[in-house]
């Protein structure tokens, strides 16, 4: 296995990755130092220890996408390419090949579920996850989203897990997304309306 590891500016200079805590940043490091040669790491709740993590920091991870999960508990780290550049005489197969069937390759080289029910029912990384947080870039819906909404299980994991990465939630009914520099509405259908505050609404001006 090549003992090199990189990471993109691409992907640690992105707000998306700047947004979260330092321990939840400090463990991305250390997960992609440990992975192998094709992004895959066997013990991440090991390495979360050893490196005085919690699982709210592992939690935050894999809720932004930049670490998928399997049922049997091994992690992949989805920007792996992007990161990595490996010289096919240092490059070394991961043993994990059944997980790796599992995966397809998109065209900005990061990791995507071939099958969307992949990962556990119960994990927040669910391919039904109400938005797919896009690096570098702001929260947007886009057609493989579009009508996919959540059991009550669900929506009520996402609102735990939203409020845990510092996210706003309103009435427990609805989570506040960024758009095109404008606030939105995004409910348990994936319906998105404009958002306007009490304050917003008080200095609204009357009609005539």
């Amino acid at each position: 296995m090549s003992q090199r590891r990189m990471f993109s500016p691409q992907i640690v200079d992105s707000d998306a990755f700047l947004d979260m805590s330092s321990a939840a940043q400090n463990l991305y490091f250390h997960l992609g130092m440990r992975a192998d040669d094709d992004g895959f790491v066997s013990n991440p709740k090991k390495i979360m220890r050893m490196v005085g993590g919690n699982d709210d920091d592992l939690k935050i991870l894999l809720v932004k996408r930049f670490i998928l999960t399997f049922e049997n508990g091994i992690m992949v780290i989805k920007h792996w390419k992007i990161n990595n550049l490996i010289r096919k005489d240092w490059y070394r197969p991961t043993i994990y090949q059944e997980q790796l069937k599992q995966l397809s390759t998109k065209e900005n080289s990061s990791y995507t579920e071939k099958n969307k029910e992949l990962v556990n029912e119960n994990s927040p990384t669910r391919s039904r996850r109400l938005v797919e947080v896009r690096l570098g870039k702001e929260d947007s819906t886009s057609k493989s989203n579009e009508n996919l909404s959540y059991s009550t299980t669900e929506w009520n994991k996402v609102l735990k897990d939203w409020k845990r990465s510092g996210g706003k939630v309103i009435d427990n009914q609805k989570l506040v997304r960024k758009k095109n520099n404008n606030l939105f509405l995004v409910d348990i259908n994936n319906k998105w309306t404009p958002f306007i505050s009490k304050f917003e609404k008080q200095n609204e001006p009357k009609s005539n």
